[in-house]
């Protein structure tokens, strides 16, 4: 049995940030630990009352963002999108 779960949330996208190196060991720029945090506890808020995902089922996760159209764009290339 397929179970579909949508989640929104209302906030922008942010690019990960490439790590840092010391020590030999990579470290997450805060900024991008701070960025999945928020992510993860908006899932967790919207996850409440659903049937847990077991760690053994298969998961398929699709990201989509909704942005704006830039006002920098042509007026041609702006009704296009």
């Amino acid at each position: 049995m397929t179970k579909k779960y949508v989640f929104i949330l209302n906030e922008r996208g942010a690019p990960k940030q490439r790590p840092a190196w010391y020590r030999g060991k990579a470290v997450t720029p805060k900024k991008t630990r701070d960025y999945e945090s928020l992510l993860a506890e908006l899932f967790t808020l919207q996850m409440r009352g659903k049937e847990i995902i077991g760690a053994d089922t298969p998961t398929k996760i699709t990201v989509r963002f909704i942005y704006k159209v830039p006002k920098s764009w042509s007026q041609t290339k702006q009704e296009k999108a």
